[in-house]
């Protein structure tokens, strides 16, 4: 959750003004042009931005922007921001920093714009790819290895989570292997989130916890003061979670692969294939090596055990929100869904009066 309290207003100001209970609110959008990091010029442009937690490049975006000859569409960068009305002074909320893709240029009214697809900058991760063979000496501090590989991709804005973990021992990346897959490698190592990029362009390194209601950033009501939409939809995703799990691994001193199948044929279980009336296989899992068939048989069952775990999906509409960043723990309040959720994605249109979309899920056991 980001607040910009350097504009002078407190949290409850913002909030209150936010939620509009003595009226509409009063916002507009600005779309500054970057060049080196600084402020080349204001932008006419309109667009729609995209976060999708589990993306690669979490941040997207569309705009349409009228022609400016100042644009160099190569190296320059796009940051919108949402204005909100305080009162006595706007409130500015940034909302990412855009790498530009080749544009299409469009004659509309008299006036040329183009329609231009944009990214979060990750996206120079996820095109700079290794040119050696990369090797990272063990004891190197992870934190560490990852940042001399944002480094070498010229981006050097990083804020990290403490940890102290170092490689235990020698790691090699081969020739052609995207930088963002190097980086997400080293940080699912130390149990970390996938990179991603906040709002104000500075590339985040952050330890993965396991939401609970103490982390909750936000609260959606259906009260006096909610701002909630009239349509909350709720799902479950149990499409493809499977009820047959197997598992093959090769010892070296046993002749024959060791197999261990388990099927959840629980009638109580609304997954098992006595419910759904057939059977829905996972992926073959293959350990490096277990002692027994015991033991292979008890992995299989906690793997089962796991995969029986799925989400409740809730997607519901608020006004304009522009505080929200990456995997907000929220508590809703509503008819239609109660509880803690993680927001996992959210699209937000740049302009006065619309809709935000919200997509938010909660951990339901079903065994």
């Amino acid at each position: 959750m980001r607040w910009p309290l350097n504009a002078g207003y407190s949290q409850q100001e913002l909030n209150r003004a936010l939620l509009a209970p003595t009226g509409a609110r009063k916002v507009d959008f600005c779309f500054d042009l970057l060049r080196d990091g600084a402020k080349v010029c204001s932008l006419d442009a309109t667009g729609q931005i995209f976060f999708n937690r589990f993306a690669d490049i979490k941040r997207t975006a569309r705009f349409t922007i009228e022609e400016d000859s100042r644009i160099n569409w190569l190296t320059d960068l796009v940051k919108p921001s949402m204005r909100l009305w305080m009162g006595d002074g706007w409130a500015q909320f940034p909302l990412g920093v855009f790498v530009l893709s080749t544009p299409t240029r469009i004659w509309r009214n008299g006036r040329v714009y183009y329609e231009v697809q944009a990214y979060d900058q990750s996206v120079i991760l996820q095109e700079d790819c290794l040119t050696s063979r990369l090797f990272i000496a063990a004891q190197t501090p992870y934190i560490q290895a990852v940042s001399s590989v944002l480094y070498s991709a010229g981006l050097n804005q990083v804020m990290a989570d403490s940890n102290q973990s170092v490689l235990p021992r020698d790691c090699e990346f081969e020739i052609g292997t995207s930088k963002l897959q190097v980086v997400n490698t080293l940080l699912s190592q130390i149990n970390f989130q996938s990179i991603s990029v906040d709002e104000d362009g500075i590339f985040c390194l952050r330890k993965y916890t396991s939401p609970s209601a103490a982390q909750t950033t936000y609260q959606y009501t259906s009260g006096q003061l909610s701002v909630l939409g009239t349509e909350v939809l709720c799902e479950q995703d149990l499409y493809n979670t499977p009820n047959v799990f197997i598992a093959v691994v090769s010892n070296p001193e046993n002749d024959e692969a060791l197999q261990s199948v388990y099927v959840n044929d629980n009638p109580t279980s609304p997954l098992s294939t006595v419910q759904r009336g057939r059977r829905i296989v996972s992926p073959i899992y293959k350990p490096d090596m277990v002692e027994s068939q015991e033991a292979l048989d008890a992995i299989v069952q906690r793997i089962a055990h796991e995969n029986s775990q799925v989400y409740e999906i809730v997607t519901f509409q608020t006004p304009l929100m522009p505080m929200h960043s990456e995997a907000e723990v929220l508590y809703i309040d509503h008819p239609n869904a109660q509880g803690v959720y993680v927001e996992s994605a959210w699209e937000m249109p740049l302009h006065a009066g619309a809709a935000m979309v919200h997509r938010a899920r909660r951990l339901t056991q079903l065994w």
